[in-house]
C-alpha cells in the first residue's frame, strides 16, 4: 500500500495543503478535496512516505488553518527543491512535484531508458568480469 505526503495548492497563488494519504494515486485525494471546495485544486508536489507531522512543524510559522499553509517563498522553495532531488517531477502548471519511485522500476518516464542502459552495462561488466575469472 502506497504512502504519499501530498502539497495540493489552491488557485494558482492560494494556501497549500499539506497532507498525507495511503491512497494509491495521490491525485484520487486531490478529487476527493476538490469536491468541497469552489476554487481549483493543483497538485503540485507529493513525496513518499509519511512526513507530513515534520513538514507541518518545519512551516507552522506559514499556517494558516489545520493543515492549511500561506505560499511563504520558504515553502514554494521547498516544493521547488524537491524537483532537484527526487527522481521525477508530476504534471503542474510550475513544473514542481516529486514522484520517487524504487530504482528498479523501469517504467518510470523520466529514469527508466536510463535504468535500462545502466543495467544493460552492468550485466556486460558482470559477464566480461566472469569470463575473465574464467580464464576465457
Amino acid at each position: 500500500m502506497a504512502r504519499w505526503t501530498y502539497f495540493i495548492q489552491s488557485g494558482v497563488d492560494g494556501p497549500i495543503k499539506i497532507g498525507f494519504t495511503s491512497k494509491e494515486d495521490p491525485q484520487e485525494r486531490l478529487r476527493d478535496l476538490q469536491t468541497g471546495n469552489p476554487e481549483q485544486l493543483h497538485l503540485i508536489a507529493i513525496i513518499a512516505g509519511n512526513v507530513e507531522r515534520e513538514l507541518h512543524e518545519q512551516f507552522k510559522n506559514d499556517r494558516i488553518s489545520g493543515e492549511w499553509f500561506h505560499p511563504s517563498p520558504e515553502l514554494l522553495t521547498f516544493i521547488n527543491g524537491l524537483n532537484r532531488t527526487h527522481s521525477g517531477a508530476i504534471n503542474s502548471p510550475w513544473g514542481w512535484g516529486v514522484v520517487t519511485t524504487p530504482w528498479w522500476d523501469l517504467n518510470d518516464p523520466v529514469h527508466g531508458f536510463r535504468r535500462i542502459v545502466c543495467f544493460s552495462v552492468i550485466g556486460l561488466i558482470v559477464v566480461v568480469l566472469v569470463n575473465s575469472l574464467k580464464g576465457e
